[in-house]
């Protein structure tokens, strides 16, 4: 999203340096020129503050735009430190509130001291979705004129190219079965446990088979889950793949299975490309996308009974892909390239006039 958001505005004449301690994201080589990539490469924080101060006080850009949560502090760091000559916004991406239901109660109370801090420094919050920006008001109370809500820059010619590019797999070649598709990082967070558990129920009434694209640390404990339940053969874990849209394209149904989200980008590409989705109504985003549920299913978290009605519901009576693209119309590249341009007042003449 980062990339293409910077990809975007700098089209629109907008020049954009792209900070980044370490380059191994496999993102980057898609930044265009005139984009510079700046790279850090420090060991640690202290030392990071200390480089991106550096870099603030000798470049004095109009802007700084805070990538993620983990960024934040650093930002925020060095922008004090640099005499806050340029304007900080902060790039809002998850429900700050459900996300800490899941770590220890010590780590709720810091990340919560920290959003206010944070939040209430910066000339401006950007949400993913409203859900995040009330979340963000409701946890640190800054001056609601500070928050907004900008779409990801979803949507873009390349998505489209992508999922039309060719794709070996026999059970997306031959589509015997239907394929039930999922994505994301193998963590907490996505929830795929529930996702198996739920095909299962699903599968034990009509033949189809489940895909779940992404890597993490819960790998192997979603296989042996899958060998338990006794739908192994009907069950891939890829791995991470470079391109997902080939994938998603040609699923019959995406499924969205997360604890909290901030505005669920997989779930955005997959109506984007015309395919039914079902989401658990998750803390923020997927009600949004889906219009309450006009646009596909939402299922109360770890309700795995409900996901397995759900998943043969939609097999049976799909929405149209026409009307599940116009639903996420306003996730365009261009759209959100207008929005960060207006919260953020870059003005192209007036930036390198006053260079």
């Amino acid at each position: 999203m980062l990339v293409n958001l910077a990809c975007g505005l700098s089209k629109r004449g907008i020049p954009v340096d792209f900070i980044v301690n370490h380059s191994h994201s496999e993102f980057l080589k898609d930044l265009t020129e005139p984009i510079k990539l700046i790279k850090l490469q420090e060991k640690n924080k202290i030392k990071i503050i200390k480089s991106f101060t550096k870099y603030i006080i000798n470049t004095q850009p109009k802007a700084i735009l805070s990538a993620k949560e983990d960024c934040d502090i650093i930002a925020t760091h060095a922008w004090k430190r640099s005499g806050k000559q340029s304007k900080l916004y902060i790039r809002a991406v998850v429900n700050t509130t459900q996300q800490m239901m899941y770590r220890n109660i010590i780590r709720r109370y810091w990340s919560a001291w920290i959003s206010r801090t944070i939040y209430r420094n910066a000339d401006g919050i950007i949400a993913v979705s409203r859900g995040v920006a009330d979340d963000i008001y409701k946890i640190s109370k800054p001056n609601i004129e500070r928050i907004h809500v900008a779409p990801n820059p979803v949507i873009t010619s390349d998505l489209f190219k992508k999922a039309q590019e060719e794709l070996d797999h026999p059970w997306l070649t031959n589509h015997d079965k239907p394929v039930i598709l999922g994505a994301g990082r193998l963590g907490r967070q996505k929830n795929f446990s529930m996702l198996i558990s739920a095909f299962a129920n699903a599968r034990a009434k009509r033949p189809m088979r489940l895909i779940i694209l992404g890597d993490g640390r819960r790998r192997e404990r979603l296989l042996k889950q899958a060998e338990e339940l006794g739908i192994a053969n009907d069950v891939f874990l890829p791995g991470f793949v470079k391109n997902p849209y080939a994938w998603i394209s040609r699923a019959d149904l995406f499924v969205l299975s997360s604890l909290w989200e901030g505005s669920p980008n997989v779930l955005t590409e997959a109506m984007a490309l015309g395919i039914p989705v079902i989401s658990t109504d998750c803390p923020s985003g997927p009600s949004e996308l889906l219009g309450n549920g006009k646009y596909g299913m939402l299922i109360p978290i770890n309700d795995i009974d409900y996901m397995s009605h759900a998943i043969i519901n939609t097999l049976d009576k799909p929405i149209k892909a026409e009307d599940l693209q116009k639903a996420v119309e306003n996730y365009t590249l261009e759209n959100s390239v207008n929005n960060y341009m207006r919260i953020m007042k870059l003005n192209p003449s007036k930036i390198h006039s006053d260079t």
